[in-house]
Parts: C-alpha cells; structure tokens; sequence
C-alpha cells in the first residue's frame, strides 16, 4: 500500500517517501527501505535528478529542451543556505482532459507546485500539464510547461516582478523561452492590475494537421521577443483597458509588429450601458500568414491562446470553414472582431483564398447592452451571479485595412445587428476563476459585402466563443 504517501522538500534534506516497499534501480529491482532516500543530501538529489531530466528532455525534444528542464531541476530543488528553518514544498495534481480531432481525448495531470502558504506569489512556482492523446498520433504526448522565481529586489507588497521558464510541445507547436514580468494589484480583484511583460520564445508549427485552414501557416522556426503593457482599471465613466504591445522577429524574414487595444464601459444606471472598444495593428512583412490579420479576427497565432482554438477539432472544422462560428479577437489576445465579415473571409480561406489577410487593421466596435429580466433575476438572486451573466445587446462594428501596401485586399466593412451572451464562470486548478462566454448573434446589416448578389439587409447567424469587448 502507497497510503500517505507525501512529498516533501526540506532545505538540507530531499524528498522523504514513506511507506515504499520496494525502490527500483536503473539495472534491476532491489528489495528496501525508503528511508534511505532522506540521508541524500538535496544539492546531490537535485543534481541527480537534473541530469535524469536532462536526458529524458534530451530524448524527447533535443538540446533545448534537455537545457531547459535540466536548469529547472537543479534550480527548483538546490537548497538555500543560511536558514535552519525547514520549509517544505507542495505538489497539488489534478486532472486534466480535453479533445480535438487529430488527439482523440487528451488526458493527463496538471501539476501545481509551491511552497505552503505562499498563496501563488512565494518561491519555486511550478504549473505544468502533461497529456496523452488516446488516439496515438504520432506524437501522442504533449506538455507545457512554466516555472516562476520572484525577483525580490524588484518586488513589494501589492507589485511583484518574477521571471519564468516556459516550454510547451503540444497541437503540432512547440514553443520554448523566458519570460520577465512585473504586474502591480493592490487588492484582489484580479481584473484591476497593471502589467508590463517581456518575453523572448523560439517556436514553430512542425505538424499542420492540428490546423483547419493550413495554408495560414509558414511553419518556419521564429524567434520572437514581445514587450507587452496591459492597464486595466477603471475610471470616472466606468471599466476601462489598455493594452499595447511591440513585437519583433528575428530569424529568416525579420519582421516588426505594433498592436494597441482601447476599451471603455460606461455605465448608464438602470438603462444598461454601453462597452467600446477600438482595435490597431500593423507588420511590416507579409512572409508569416499566421501574423497577418483578418477583419473578423485576429492573427492565427492568436488562436494557440485558447483551448478551444488551438487544435483542430475542438469546434467542428466544418462550422468555422463555413463562418457559423466567431471566436473574438480580443479573447484570445488583441485582434480585430467585425462580425459581419466572418462568412465572407472564412468561405475565402475554404478556398485557398489568403488575398484577404492584411499587414495592417483598424477596427472599431460599440455594443450597448440592455436590461433584461434573466440578467435582472440573476443580479438579485446573491451569489448566482457570481457564476453565470446573462447578457442581450444591439452591436456595430467596422475595420479594414489601413496601409496603401493593403490596397485592395481587406476594404473597409461594417456590421450591425443584435446577440446574446451566455456567462458561464467556475474556478480552475489553480482556484482562479475561469469564463466560459457563448454568444449567439445577427448581424443583419453588412456594408458592401461579398457578390453582385450581396444584400446589405439580410438574417446572419453567428455562434460566438468568446465577448468581443471583455474586462
């Protein structure tokens, strides 16, 4: 029996494993206590098991990775000198599934690792997933990967700056790289923070059949780096956000990239209130198809940021070939969401069509929400609406390209129309709480559309995953 089994690291000793029969070695299997493990000393263990994860790294994914995992090893389990207090270190596993056509059903386990009582902002933050495709593609196993040390010089209580290792292969993408991060929050309310990030990965889409139009991928190596800066709050007139973001890469065709992103809510008392938003991005090289954008949405690498969108099959391929499903720039990163232009673009990319991806766009959108009495019940009922929102609004939105490079490829459209938005809220592994946002719309008014045949005035169905204007 393995009961109360407990991983603990102390600084000065290992992991202790209790109640294990047997220890197996590399040549065979040797009957023991494992109680011997607990008089290694943690530099030799960490050492140990760095060089172990090293080759397995190795084996798997080459160099990179072998480096990557073998730094975080010896990093995260090297005691601290100078402190006879012992403080030990947890890992939480949970379980994880998901499903998409080319995997089958993902399972695995997410692990959360930290030090106790440091409520994700102490030392040694580990978050990693693991998952085995049931379906045995070619590479059935996936990860990713990040692990967090604060940068205590550059930390205070309500700001902390950190730096991360992040790696991840999954969906036919691998990504590997640092990250440095300073975010200040002086509550805990997690949607009222200022951020500002730089990031540096190496990536490559190697296996393009997790994709569902694949001619948007270059599927060349790239070495990007990103400085993002992110102020969400609010002001006298209501929620407000603010992003912006410069991006460069530097292998192959070196390209440079600018994106900014405004939103605003104001509140009209019992009327509703009406949310804004304007959009602004622009590349100065049209090599990469996935950095380029469309007016209904953003770039295709933004799409990896979601579940639902990162591998195909999650949502059937036919219903966003077809344009029956919208997923929203702005909730899977920055990027443009003019909802009328969904079925003419997605119907463009069906046929091999790319001449509607653009180096520039600027997008504007405007949505007054209405009261209705399932929101109205919802607000009144306590906690309820701490876990679901209901939501109808009338919407307008337009964008096109800017650049005189884009002439003729993604001419200026707007739409108009009604929706719907389904809020579904619960917390995830780590106890923050993760939405899930459904959106049914008409856009029944679209300028200039597609056809000789194209009337302006017409019924268009749309099934959203994701709010085009989010705080």
């Amino acid at each position: 029996m393995m009961r109360g089994l407990a991983w603990r690291v102390k600084r000065g000793l290992a992991w202790r494993v209790s109640r294990v029969d047997a220890v197996t070695s590399a040549r065979g299997s040797v009957r023991g206590s494992a109680r011997g493990l607990a008089h290694w000393p943690a530099g030799d263990y960490a050492r140990r098991l760095g060089r172990g994860i090293a080759r397995a790294g190795s084996a798997m994914s080459g160099p990179a990775i072998s480096l990557c995992f073998g730094l975080m090893g010896m990093l995260w389990l090297l005691p601290t000198t100078g402190q006879a207090q012992e403080r030990s270190y947890s890992v939480l596993p949970s379980p994880d599934a998901w499903y998409n056509r080319v995997d089958g059903f993902k399972v695995g386990v997410r692990l959360i690792g930290q030090v106790p009582g440091t409520f994700d902002s102490g030392p040694h933050r580990l978050r990693t997933v693991v998952w085995l495709g049931t379906s045995f593609p070619k590479r059935p196993v996936g990860y990713d990967l990040t692990f967090t040390e604060p940068l205590k010089a550059f930390s205070d209580y309500g700001s902390e700056a950190s730096w991360s290792v992040i790696s991840s292969i999954k969906n036919g993408y691998y990504r590997h790289g640092f990250r440095v991060e300073k975010r200040w929050q002086p509550g805990f309310d997690e949607t009222m923070f200022r951020e500002l990030r730089l990031q540096s990965s190496v990536d490559k889409r190697f296996d393009r059949e997790y994709t569902v139009f694949e001619h948007l991928w270059s599927g060349e190596q790239t070495w990007n780096t990103e400085l993002r800066w992110i102020d969400s709050g609010k002001n006298r007139m209501g929620r407000s956000r603010v992003a912006m973001r410069a991006a460069a890469q530097w292998l192959g065709t070196p390209f440079f990239k600018a994106e900014a992103d405004l939103r605003q809510k104001v509140q009209l008392g019992g009327a509703g209130h009406i949310s804004g938003r304007i959009f602004g991005g622009v590349i100065t090289s049209d090599h990469y198809p996935e950095q380029l954008y469309l007016r209904s949405g953003g770039p295709a690498v933004n799409l990896l940021e979601s579940r639902f969108t990162e591998a195909r099959g999650s949502i059937p391929p036919g219903w966003v070939r077809d344009g029956l499903v919208h997923v929203s720039g702005a909730s899977v990163g920055m990027g443009p969401s003019v909802r009328g232009a969904v079925a003419q673009e997605m119907q463009q990319l069906r046929d091999g069509d790319r001449t509607g991806l653009a180096q520039s766009m600027l997008t504007v959108t405007l949505e007054y929400s209405t009261i209705n009495p399932i929101q109205t019940y919802v607000e009144n009922s306590g906690y309820l609406a701490e876990f679901l929102g209901f939501e109808t609004y009338l919407f307008v939105d337009a964008g096109g390209a800017f650049l005189e490079v884009d002439r003729g490829r993604s001419d200026w459209l707007a739409s108009a129309g009604a929706g719907a938005q389904l809020r579904l809220s619960f917390p995830g592994p780590d106890l923050k709480t993760r939405s899930l946002v459904l959106r049914y719309e008409i856009p029944v008014w679209l300028s200039d559309g597609p056809g000789s045949d194209h009337n302006d005035f017409d019924v268009r169905h749309i099934v959203g995953i994701g709010a085009v204007i989010p705080f």
